[in-house]
């Protein structure tokens, strides 16, 4: 009789794809919360270790890793509320290369070799970069070069234009002075009360100076230029300027605080992307279309999930299982766009679970918004991505703005009214407005 054998079960350690990514994102924050702590000396021996070997290996720019990872385990954590992209971290990456041997480039020249003078120059990966640029462009090339790769770095980390980064550093640079004088304006108005009680003493030959009216001479006296002189009924001889009417001059722009306008933090909630993601590609697989998921764009209502798919899948299948991707989503409507414009993209949109209201606030505080061409900007509203759009009047004579009733036709106009006396003044933009219906 032969003997059975014993099956063992394999011990199963596959963890599902949100166990990863949470057990990732906790990981990323305990390793800021070790480093921040290392350099206030709170994390006993090790952290000793850790902020020694941080600052042999990035010097002092070592405090902004921490920030870095801080920011990547909360994009990790909230896809939606901080999304990043490739480029982002690319910007990160030319932000700690530049900053490092921008802020110590002046260590570089002669460092001992002790433990203290490397950590202050930057750490070896400091002297790894600024080295072979001083030597190759010298001390101001170096200097430049990095400083231009930092500000490279602030574009693709924000996404925004030079103009946007010139405007951001001058409102930064107006902030300091204003503090400079608000610390400098009390001392300067005690030295002038001093020096004004001392030299507040009467003339002595202010006598001598101060004339008598009856010493000026009746018959001296100078036209003045410009003044008509009119012949009064009473008599000859006396005669008096007529009235020259002046150019009204004009009243100065009083800037309406944004702080008038109502502000909302509240975010749209888009449910659990990637497991949105995953049904819809599962969904299309088993219709017999392979797919690759890209970007997804969590907008105000509805949120886009973009695909591409293979070579050779006509756009129509896909659109064809419009009423099998709501079933599978659970969500009604969904609207497909295939392609999206301007792109070699599938874009399919899937309501909200709960809709973000748009206030005027966020719009008028939005980048676009900063850069308008002209005055006659005004602000629509935001995308399906969730990107503000404004649009100048001036490019349409004529509008007609029409939709169902509830579809927001008055906002849109009353939106259009304020987006307008935020840019202009009362001598600068008059309005007509005629109400036949008196509606509004």
């Amino acid at each position: 009789m032969s003997r059975r054998r014993r099956k063992f079960k394999k011990l199963d350690f596959s963890l599902d794809p949100d166990t990863r990514h949470g057990i990732f994102t906790v990981g990323i924050f305990a390793i800021a919360a070790l480093l921040l702590l290392g350099l206030f000396d709170l994390a006993g021996n090790f952290g000793k270790l850790l902020d020694g070997a941080m600052a042999q290996i990035f010097g002092w720019d070592r405090i902004v890793i921490p920030f870095f990872l801080i920011a990547i385990g909360y994009h990790k954590a909230s896809p939606t509320r901080l999304p990043l992209k490739l480029t982002n971290y690319i910007g990160f990456i030319l932000f700690f290369l530049g900053l490092n041997p921008l802020v110590n480039i002046g260590t570089f020249k002669s460092i001992p070799p002790t433990p203290d003078a490397l950590a202050a120059a930057g750490g070896k990966v400091g002297v790894f970069l600024a080295g072979p640029f001083i030597n190759l462009v010298g001390m101001a090339g170096a200097m430049t070069l990095f400083a231009a790769m930092f500000v490279v770095s602030l574009l693709l980390i924000f996404n925004t234009s030079l103009r946007r980064v010139v405007a951001i550093f001058k409102g930064f640079l107006k902030i300091i002075l204003k503090v400079l004088k608000m610390i400098t304006s009390p001392i300067y108005k005690l030295f002038a009360f001093a020096l004004k009680k001392r030299q507040n003493f009467p003339s002595d030959d202010y006598s001598q100076n101060a004339g008598s009216v009856s010493d000026m001479d009746d018959g001296e006296y100078e036209e003045e230029e410009g003044a008509e002189f009119v012949e009064s009924e009473g008599g000859e001889g006396h005669s008096r300027p007529a009235p020259v009417r002046k150019p009204r001059k004009k009243r100065p722009r009083i800037e309406v605080p944004l702080e008038l306008l109502t502000k909302r933090d509240q975010r749209p909630t888009s449910g659990d992307i990637d497991y949105n993601q995953s049904v819809i590609q599962k969904t299309l697989e088993h219709f017999g279309i392979p797919v690759v998921m890209g970007e997804v764009a969590v907008g105000p209502t509805v949120t886009q999930f973009t695909l591409k798919p293979s070579e050779g899948i006509k756009l129509a299948k896909i659109t064809a299982l419009h009423n099998d991707l709501a079933l599978a989503l659970a969500a009604h409507p969904i609207r497909i766009e295939a392609p999206i414009p301007g792109k070699s993209l599938v874009g399919i949109e899937v309501p909200n679970q709960s809709v973000a209201t748009v206030c005027i606030r966020e719009m008028l505080e939005s980048r676009e918004w900063r850069e308008r061409v002209n005055n006659l900007v005004f602000a629509l509203g935001k995308d399906v991505s969730g990107k503000p759009w404004v649009t100048d009047l001036s490019r349409m004579p004529h509008m007609l703005v029409a939709g169902a009733t509830g579809s927001g036709k008055s906002i849109c106009l009353n939106t259009l009214l304020m987006s307008l006396l935020y840019s202009n003044g009362p001598d600068d933009l008059k309005f007509i407005l005629v109400d036949p219906k008196r509606v509004e």
